[in-house]
């Protein structure tokens, strides 16, 4: 029996599986009925049931996160599709590419009828989508023109600006289908992401031109692309420049070049080093750096800056100093390689010297004792090859930053676009959920409680799943801040540093949930090596004042050794 309703959603969702499309978040409703029997019909989709569509949002961007390509994420009408918003803002901030079907009531629903259930869906997510198309009611349009419709938002979502797209579906009751579920099958496989912008051949040359330059470095903020970070590594080994990276540039943890310099941001802190460590070109790469010291490296030495800008980068803004951007694909930062190299070996010596050393202190200081820094530091290094480390935002991505030591074999996923705390957990469950090796969240105690129902839920999916949660019984990183100092006047703890007296011993026995409480580096050594099965979450119980302590006394120990 002909169900133009049902054969329209089966043949959208059949072009999306042909663009590469393989997961579907789904969560419960009625107006979403022809959506959800939809999915789980097509055999080339795995859906997911989230209970709730905020959970849904940030477990959709870790899925896509970790595969790389785009997730759909479908609900019904109501309030329900403002719940991904947060999810929603950090896709678009770092690129990630997300397909929001919401379901919606019909049109003599809306309006001045006010019926239940119904609010203005259109253009919802404002600026933060890249597309947003509002259909006429399910069964008015042909198949031919939502196979065009879905084929238009996957160009959306793909290059050359990754990131989210919205689709607002009426549907008129009856919901059900007249007879059995239709299945589409996809069309030829195609693939709009691998639409380019063309090169700047001019700015080829220039790229080739500043390798000549002795005192160079290269800056790499969030970046999840293997093809580009093999680039810049080549790039390094080129020129002989040292490379500044952040945790989440790959080029830290996953793919370690002989040229990264790992405690670049502790060396950059320190006033005295930034001074005597002038560059003339600082060439920048990945997502906009979220630590402030390298642009204020550049700005006190008035260098030059170059910013090398893929036509899908999500770089934002490069704070005031001025910056060169130069537009080029990454096989044009391969094409710029060649074997000439005009370094000092002196510059890039003095580099890695001063992260020996940096190494070293660090090492010193935090010894056997479990602090933030120890913990981090710790919880990297004993990774087996092949983990997705997901790292929560606040305190935990600044630790990781700060005090870990280079190595290969992880990848890390991080929310640096809006770098909110919410849905970390959720976002890691994503990740999980892909399945392509052991995962690992480390979170600190606000985050954590901010996201707790997405503990029950990665238990419900029956995923795998290490959180180890740093509790200090506050918002630590507040303590850190010039607020710190007015301490009782302006009610410090209870506005700021919030101690909420909270662990997360009451989750222990859950079905398929196990709490592992640590004091101790031994006992976290312990705990790391503890089946990974389910969800496991490893809780280190420290103290807040000794953590900032430890802190401080890593950096008085860095201007000592590097005076």
């Amino acid at each position: 029996m002909n169900d133009p309703v049902y054969d329209e959603v089966a043949a959208f969702l059949a072009e999306l599986v042909a663009g590469g499309v393989r997961h579907v978040v789904l969560s419960p409703g009625s107006r979403s009925t022809p959506l959800a029997l939809c999915a789980a019909a097509q055999p080339a989709l795995t859906h997911w049931m989230q209970l709730d569509e905020r959970t849904a949002g940030f477990f959709a961007l870790g899925l896509a996160k970790a595969t790389r390509s785009p997730v759909v994420l479908a609900c019904t009408s109501g309030t329900a599709a403002a719940n991904y918003f947060p999810a929603i803002i950090e896709a678009s901030r770092t690129g990630v590419a997300l397909i929001v079907l919401s379901s919606d009531r019909p049109p003599e629903m809306h309006g001045e009828w006010g019926a239940n259930q119904t609010i203005d869906q259109s253009e919802l997510f404002g600026s933060y989508s890249r597309l947003f198309v509002d259909l006429p009611l399910a069964g008015m349009t042909s198949v031919e023109a939502v196979r065009d419709l879905a084929q238009e938002v996957l160009v959306a979502v793909g290059s050359p600006r990754i990131g989210p797209a919205h689709v607002n579906w009426p549907f008129r009751k009856p919901l059900e289908p007249l007879d059995t579920v239709p299945f589409s099958a996809p069309p030829d496989s195609h693939d709009p992401s691998a639409i380019r912008i063309a090169d700047d051949l001019p700015a080829v040359d220039q790229l080739r031109g500043i390798a000549s330059v002795e005192r160079g470095a290269i800056v790499v903020g969030p970046l999840d692309d293997p093809a580009w970070v093999a680039a810049l590594a080549r790039f390094a080994a080129m020129t002989g420049w040292p490379i500044l990276a952040e945790a989440t540039s790959q080029l830290r943890l996953g793919q370690a070049s002989q040229n990264v310099i790992g405690h670049a941001d502790r060396i950059l802190s320190n006033e005295a080093l930034r001074s005597s460590l002038a560059p003339e070109v600082v060439v920048f790469a990945g997502a906009t750096p979220t630590g402030p010291v390298f642009l204020q490296w550049m700005r006190e030495h008035q260098t030059k800056g170059l910013l090398l800008v893929d036509p899908s980068s999500p770089w934002t803004a490069t704070g005031s100093q001025p910056v060169e951007v130069i537009t080029l694909a990454v096989e044009s930062v391969e094409s710029a390689c060649d074997e000439s190299n005009g370094s000092d070996e002196k510059w890039l010596g003095r580099w890695r010297d001063l992260d020996r050393i940096a190494s070293s202190v660090i090492e010193r200081v935090v010894g056997q004792t479990l602090l933030g820094p120890g913990t981090v530091r710790r919880t990297v290094a004993g990774l087996v090859d092949g983990s997705q480390l997901m790292i929560a935002n606040s305190m935990s991505i600044r630790d990781l930053d700060r005090y870990v030591c280079p190595r290969t074999g992880v990848r890390v996923h991080s929310s640096r676009g809006a770098s909110g705390i919410d849905g970390q957990i959720a976002t890691a469950s994503g990740i999980a959920a892909a399945d392509i090796g052991p995962v690992v969240l480390i979170i600190g105690d606000i985050a954590a409680l901010h996201d707790v129902g997405s503990i029950l839920a990665a238990a419900r999916l029956g995923l795998d799943l290490t959180v180890i949660v740093v509790n200090d019984d506050g918002g630590g990183i507040f303590s850190m801040l010039p607020i710190a100092g007015y301490g009782d006047a302006v009610d410090f703890d209870g506005l700021f540093h919030t101690p909420h007296g909270t662990n997360f011993s009451c989750f222990d026995g859950l079905d398929r949930v196990r709490v592992l409480q640590v004091c101790s580096t031994s006992e976290l050594t312990s705990a790391l090596a503890a089946d990974p099965s389910g969800v496991l979450i490893v809780e280190v119980l420290v103290d807040h004042q000794q953590n900032l302590a430890q802190r401080r006394a890593i950096d008085a120990a860095l201007a000592e050794a590097s005076a």
